[in-house]
């Protein structure tokens, strides 16, 4: 998947800008997981509209709306193709998800560059007067142990900001 449109075509923000509209916006999403090689995962939904993924490491960010993803062990997988085909330049299809945008930060430039872009009703999480709605809640299919492992992040995610850490 190649970016053929660019976002600042469709927002006139800049990928810089939507890099940081995004991180600035994780209080609304729902933490699901943390993945050491890629980042933390969290999931937005907005009834009767989008649901999305959004994948946040050190130096990139990946927006993905979701698919058949049913469980973590799903989402993982995916999340792992995204992240190779964002670093790598390899191609997407069908068969990988629903991935919508990813950019990379280079660290030694600060320079933010766009692997893909897609546009779509998931624009409305970096339109400019959104008042950070909290995500509807996980699907209903979700397993109890995923369940758990979402409230248990939360649980950590409120005791680090009750302490002040980010």
């Amino acid at each position: 998947m190649a970016v053929s449109a660019q976002l600042s075509d469709c927002l006139g923000i800049s990928d810089r800008e939507a890099f940081e509209r995004l991180r600035g916006r994780l209080e609304a999403m729902i933490l699901i997981d943390v993945f050491p090689e890629v980042g933390e995962i969290y999931y937005y939904c907005r009834e009767h509209a989008y649901a999305v993924w959004v994948v946040v490491g050190t130096q990139s960010l990946i927006v993905a709306y979701t698919s058949d993803e049913r469980d973590l062990a799903g989402i993982r997988r995916h999340v792992e193709l995204w992240d190779r085909a964002r670093r790598d330049g390899l191609p997407l299809n069908l068969d990988d998800g629903l991935p919508v945008y990813a950019v990379t930060e280079n660290p030694q430039t600060n320079q933010v560059t766009a692997a893909w872009f897609l546009s779509g009703d998931w624009l409305e999480v970096l339109m400019k007067g959104w008042k950070g709605k909290p995500s509807d809640p996980l699907p209903l299919w979700w397993s109890d142990a995923d369940r758990a492992r979402v409230s248990q992040l939360a649980r950590e995610r409120a005791k680090g900001t009750d302490r002040g850490e980010t």
